[in-house]
């Protein structure tokens, strides 16, 4: 079970994830679940999000990292990068979606399904990339500013929207408050999700220089520190504001405090 979002920003693009792996027999049944990274950096230039299958994740990792090391993305515009990307991700599973297709019949093939976020410094600017378990790939804009994949995507889409409209509506957030963003959704998904999602969280960064990019983890203090107290912050205005409703009349309507009532 994951949630991993990615949120992009002015000046670079965050990138969260939960902390719980649920190991599963080949029929599909749970047998523990344990805390897991899962997310990785390359050359702390590239962060890679992954949801799904851990072994088949990690085959797609390697072939990311092998790329970057052979700097196959050195010049290559978005829609360059994304095609690379895929194929590189395909070659690297091929095999496996193989083998799935020849047992079918025998086990569900639940177990190569696997989604992506790659963020990335591209022409200069920072991208995010979200890749399908068919590599199909969907880059972020300023409309389309988030991801979410995993199994809490039911949850964190709905709040990442609901935190998009009322507080950048009209404009990306930046760095600061894209961790904001992906902590608090983080955290809603973690108390709502009916199971699966758990501690500990993962934050990592991508910030743009205007040239390149440098990705680096957030340390524990970070995401505890003022982050935290935010969105501590705006929950306790939240529990205290209260509606003010007068009984309507022809003519009326209802009245709003501008504050909250303590």
């Amino acid at each position: 079970m994951t949630i991993v979002i990615g949120q992009l920003c002015s000046n670079g693009i965050v990138i969260g994830a939960d902390g719980a792996c649920t190991l599963n027999r080949p029929d599909g049944s749970y047998t523990s679940r344990m805390p897991i990274k899962k997310l990785c950096l390359v050359d702390k230039s590239l962060i890679y999000g992954f949801s799904g299958d851990v072994g088949f994740s990690q085959q797609l990792f390697s072939a990311i990292n092998n790329l970057w090391n052979k700097k196959e993305l050195v010049g290559k515009s978005l829609h360059q990068a994304r095609e690379i990307l895929r194929l590189r991700m395909y070659e690297a599973t091929k095999n496996e979606f193989a083998i799935a297709e020849q047992t079918k019949n025998m086990f569900p093939p639940n177990w190569i399904i696997s989604q992506s976020l790659i963020a990335v410094i591209l022409d200069h600017k920072p991208c995010l990339i979200q890749f399908d378990h068919l590599f199909a790939a969907t880059s972020a804009t300023d409309e389309l500013s988030f991801f979410s994949i995993g199994c809490g995507q039911n949850i964190a889409d709905p709040f990442l929207a609901f935190l998009k409209e009322v507080f950048w509506k009209n404009r990306l957030p930046n760095l600061s408050e894209g961790i904001f963003t992906v902590l608090w959704t983080l955290r809603h998904a973690i108390r709502t999700s009916p199971g699966g999602v758990s501690d500990p969280i993962q934050v990592a960064v991508l910030e743009s220089n205007g040239t390149e990019g440098s990705a680096r983890f957030l340390e524990e203090g970070e995401l505890e520190g003022e982050h935290q107290q935010a969105i501590q912050g705006v929950e306790e205005y939240l529990r205290n504001f209260q509606i003010v409703m007068q009984q309507p009349k022809e003519g009326s309507v209802v009245k709003l405090p501008t504050k909250p009532i303590s």
